[in-house]
């Protein structure tokens, strides 16, 4: 972790107002099997926190990432991906060894079924947030990250796609949620690819997850990997003793 500087005046003025707030961003793929562990200690860490501390918002928002840009949009068998990617005893080696980092953390991997592109995953994450803030968003990541992990679905199918929006954004019908996915219109393309160049630029990001905690007025701690939760609760706690 780093320290950075910033402005307190915001986190000061929040603090007089009695509402204490944690920011978390977590830059991440919806293939990266560590985003989804990271996502679990993530969770533990703020449950923990906030028992000590209901008063205490933890404001989480997810940010895109490319793990392999050039997958294609269509998908291709998972293992023969891996396979290319690593080598085949490597692969399967690693396949094991997720298997059980997995259970340790509640997430039973399974790596049948194919992977495809990421760009429209993150389309639909992103509109997600702008239509219905981070809890939408955040439901939509967790549905993503279990049809791909754990139900060996293809989250490049326009179908998986119209499902994962709706379990964010219950109040649209599945017509609505498939014209969101197949248009360009509420989030393009473009913004997402441009939302990945400014992330990995700003935080000189080489591998997710990566975490970038703080208060609303600065960045307090840029990590990465899937961190313990003890260590993302011992953040947490440090945040709050300093405002």
């Amino acid at each position: 972790s780093e320290r950075a500087g910033g402005r307190t005046g915001g986190a000061m003025a929040h603090a007089a107002a009695g509402r204490r707030a944690v920011r978390v961003e977590v830059i991440s793929d919806t293939i990266c099997p560590f985003c989804f562990l990271g996502k679990r200690r993530l969770e533990r860490a703020i449950a923990a926190v906030k028992s000590r501390n209901p008063e205490l918002q933890v404001d989480v928002t997810w940010r895109p990432f490319f793990l392999d840009p050039s997958l294609p949009k269509e998908g291709m068998n998972k293992m023969d991906s891996y396979r290319r990617k690593f080598g085949a005893e490597r692969a399967e080696l690693m396949v094991e060894r997720m298997a059980e980092t997995g259970k340790a953390d509640g997430v039973n991997f399974s790596y049948g079924g194919m992977v495809a592109n990421t760009l429209a995953s993150h389309r639909v994450i992103e509109i997600a947030l702008k239509r219905g803030g981070r809890a939408a968003q955040d439901r939509v990541v967790e549905e993503l990250f279990q049809n791909y992990f754990e139900q060996e679905k293809n989250i490049g199918e326009t179908a998986v796609l119209v499902n994962a929006l709706r379990a964010g954004l219950p109040d649209l019908s599945a017509a609505e949620a498939e014209a969101l996915v197949q248009s360009d219109d509420e989030v393009t393309a473009a913004q997402v690819e441009r939302e990945v160049v400014e992330y990995r630029q700003k935080y000189k990001v080489t591998g997710v997850p990566f975490f970038v905690i703080g208060t609303e007025s600065k960045d307090v701690v840029k990590v990465s990997g899937a961190q313990d939760s003890t260590y993302l609760e011992s953040v947490f706690e440090a945040i709050l003793d300093e405002n």
